[in-house]
């Protein structure tokens, strides 16, 4: 049963917690812009890639690079005013994709087996051709070679369609036109040049992405396996049609798309798109706040039990709030006040509720990484229980005093086990973990104990062992 402290004290538990939820979302990302960064800030790395134009899909005829969209142009210009942000732009992410380790050999071996494949395909070997040939594509997309050179890559996945096509593989050479397609939408097979049946077949796929309208997305999918193979964090990758921008971002946190119309302001459209990545991209944070004099309160709800006892373990449930000043790099100061209520035990030995107050002081130390904090305290706890009251008489569990019941079925004085509210007074130790959910909110999981030197009444319950969970706010 919870006592009128206990309940009283969740409510204020409740409070504290949404208030510090919504006072940490006030504290926008675009007001910590409002104050210089430091020095030592780590900005978000971010690779923003050559954006891609669709519109070659319908068009063959048009020739405007994607780099020259005003909309591609006011958005990485908007993205670039965003100080938080270490943007690397299109130019240096195609150097650095040819900079990556083992990069050139990958080509090259990617590219000698296309070559074998092409042949195989000239001398109708179509079996060893479309082995080659997707050996080779598979190891160029992983690599991202479409990156320095989207034609050829096409061209060899068309290879492959008609190698497929010829092979009877109907499916599979549609697939195959799609990818070419996708990976060049310009492109096109050359009636009276080509065979006819692979022109028909190569339009049919072209009609096919159009009305399906999928092609971002499916364009998406060779960026998909890119990033994995490269192990690549943060990345920005932008799709333009004539009506429509889909921008694809990627963070560790997962993969999100944002959307926008297009509308004839260029301008407003970048600036728009420029604040749905700021919002989905992590902000940064920096080296300085991990070090120094901050200030926690946490607030939330715990459990515990005795391990030694009079009844077996009896489950405490409670609701605390804890502080934490850190007052040097490798030094904490921790508070903690914690009021709990127990349940009864499996027999009901136990005849009253044994509430308890409990407040602990320590110092300690803690290991900080990026979000993460790991920390350890030991100090003083002092316990404060209420009165116990234990009997084993089946009897008098089912009647009170009151009830004049025969002493020889029920002694309300000889049955019972009493002992006086009692202060207990030992060393107390906590182990913890503390993860910044979105600063200055933190998410705090602890494990206590304690041992008591001192105990004014005994009454045999003591070693508790707890666990807690908490919702904490950075002061400062």
């Amino acid at each position: 049963m919870t006592t009128p402290g206990i309940r009283l004290l969740s409510i204020v538990a409740m409070l504290v917690i949404s208030f510090s939820t919504a006072w940490g979302k006030t504290q926008s990302d675009t007001a910590r812009l409002s104050h210089p960064l430091s020095d030592e800030f780590r900005r978000t790395k971010v690779l923003l890639y050559p954006p891609i134009t669709f519109a070659g899909l319908e068009n063959s005829k048009v020739h405007q690079s994607a780099l020259e969209d005003p909309l591609w142009s006011n958005l990485s210009g908007e993205l670039q005013k965003y100080a938080n942000l270490k943007l690397y732009l299109p130019e240096v992410v195609r150097d650095g994709i040819r900079k990556r380790r083992r990069y050139a050999v990958n080509r090259a071996e990617a590219l000698e087996r296309a070559k074998w494949g092409k042949e195989a395909y000239g001398e109708v070997r179509l079996k060893s051709a479309i082995d080659k040939l997707k050996s080779a594509i598979k190891l160029l997309v992983e690599i991202e070679y479409y990156q320095e050179d989207s034609l050829q890559l096409a061209r060899i996945v068309l290879t492959l369609g008609q190698a497929l096509l010829e092979a009877g593989h109907l499916t599979d050479a549609r697939d195959a036109f799609k990818k070419t397609l996708l990976i060049q939408p310009s492109i096109r097979m050359r009636k009276g040049f080509d065979r006819a049946d692979a022109v028909k077949a190569f339009e049919a796929a072209r009609r096919s992405l159009i009305e399906a309208g999928d092609a971002v997305l499916m364009r998406d999918l060779l960026a998909e396996t890119s990033g994995k193979r490269a192990n690549i964090r943060t990345s920005v990758r932008t799709y333009l049609s004539k009506d429509e921008a889909v921008i694809v971002i990627r963070t560790p946190q997962g993969r999100q798309v944002e959307r926008l119309q297009r509308t004839q302001d260029p301008q407003a459209d970048g600036s728009r798109l420029a604040s749905r990545i700021f919002a989905t991209l992590p902000f940064g944070y920096a080296p300085e706040n991990m070090r120094g004099r901050r200030l926690f309160l946490d607030t939330g709800f715990g459990a515990f039990a005795y391990a030694n006892s009079p009844v077996g373990l009896v489950p405490h449930f409670a609701v605390q709030t804890n502080s934490t000043l850190i007052v040097a790099d490798k030094l904490s100061l921790e508070a903690s006040l914690q009021l709990a209520s127990s349940g009864r035990d499996h027999h009901e030995h136990l005849r009253k509720d044994l509430n308890t107050v409990r407040v602990r002081f320590g110092a300690g130390s803690q290991i900080e990484w990026n979000r993460w904090s790991l920390f350890g305290h030991i100090g003083l706890q002092v316990d404060y229980q209420s009165p116990v009251l234990i009997t084993t008489t089946v009897a008098c569990k089912y009647f009170s005093k009151e009830d004049q019941v025969p002493t020889t079925l029920c002694d309300f004085d000889g049955d019972f086990d009493r002992s006086d509210a009692s202060w207990s007074v030992g060393g107390g130790a906590s182990l913890g973990a503390r993860v910044m959910l979105a600063k200055p909110i933190y998410l705090i999981a602890r494990a206590s104990t304690a041992a008591f030197a001192f105990q004014t009444a005994a009454n045999d319950f003591s070693l508790p062992l707890g666990v807690s969970i908490s919702l904490g706010y950075q002061l400062f």
